[in-house]
């Protein structure tokens, strides 16, 4: 008898791990798949493309892919779009920036430049003073001379 006791006391202990550790696992699997949704559980959504279009002056018919940011301005280092020359019409060597929000809306921002940065109908952003822009809005550097578009897809 002392010898069923022997064996079978482990025997349960065992039995009962066993039980414990798959109840870890369900518990464990559930959360995850809680957490991970399958890409199949997911609804589509239409993928939207920004560009930042030049429509006129140095860059004029060169389009930039706008994912996050771009800088624009004539330091290289610094620039996404970079003019090639110091000093060209009135661009200043880190002029402004054109930003997409976590919202997915877009603004423009005048970084300090001494001759500006102006929406289409002349009106002047003030320094570091966030702009939101839409589908189809333009901006300018300096002058009408330099203006952007902005274009969504």
């Amino acid at each position: 008898m002392l010898i069923t006791f022997a064996i079978a006391i482990p025997a349960v202990i065992a039995i009962i791990v066993i039980l414990v550790m798959g109840l870890k696992d369900a518990a464990s699997n559930t959360d995850k798949t809680k957490r991970h949704k399958h890409k199949s559980d997911e609804p589509d959504l239409p993928e939207v493309t920004a560009y930042l279009v030049c429509e006129s002056g140095r860059l004029e018919g060169r389009r930039y892919t706008l994912t996050n940011r771009l800088t624009i301005g004539h330091n290289p280092e610094i620039c996404n779009v970079c003019y090639p020359l110091r000093n060209y019409g009135g661009v200043a060597g880190v002029h402004c920036e054109v930003r997409v929000n976590t919202d997915g809306t877009f603004e423009v921002i005048d970084l300090g430049s001494p001759n500006g940065t102006f929406l289409e109908d002349g009106r002047q952003l003030l320094s570091n003073v966030p702009q939101k822009i839409t589908n189809g809005s333009r901006f300018y550097l300096a002058s009408r001379d330099e203006m952007y578009r902005l274009e969504v897809r």
